[in-house]
């Protein structure tokens, strides 16, 4: 029987992988391996450390605390980018890898996200700006009776 706080880190695994848009197929290289994370994330296997592991080398952003403990923020400071696995070995993308692409194609993918991350927080606050201003207008033309 899984606990109540492992029930949680698959959880918070799961939401991981969605929030980064990452599907099993892109952790590992197998499909054995795929198999067997699958069943630990999704089903009543135990979640090993090589796993986390695994989650935590391909994604440097994501705190470690967050995902074992659930505690403080899901990102710690310093994103390095994500890396690849395979059974081989294991790959920083800046050196070359799985995903061949280089520093500098990295480096302007990195800004390419962060700049569509600005962009969407930009409509987010633009379209709040408007939701409040409908709203003060409203309450102003329709006060209330005491």
């Amino acid at each position: 029987m899984v606990s109540d706080e492992e029930k949680m880190l698959k959880e918070r695994i799961r939401y991981l992988l969605h929030q980064k848009k990452c599907p099993l197929s892109r952790l590992v290289d197998t499909e054995t391996m795929r198999a067997r994370i699958g069943r630990q994330i999704n089903g009543d296997a135990s979640i090993p450390f090589s796993t986390l592991h695994l989650i935590l080398y391909t994604f440097p952003d994501i705190s470690a605390d967050w995902l074992v403990r659930g505690e403080g923020m899901m990102t710690r400071f310093g994103d390095a980018g994500p890396r690849f696995y395979t059974t081989n070995n294991v790959h920083d993308n800046h050196n070359g890898g799985d995903i061949n692409i280089g520093p500098e194609a990295t480096i302007d993918k990195r800004i390419t996200d962060l700049q569509r991350k600005l962009d969407e927080v930009t409509q987010d606050r633009d379209l709040l700006k408007g939701l409040l201003a409908a709203m003060t207008t409203q309450q102003s033309s329709n006060p209330k009776k005491k």
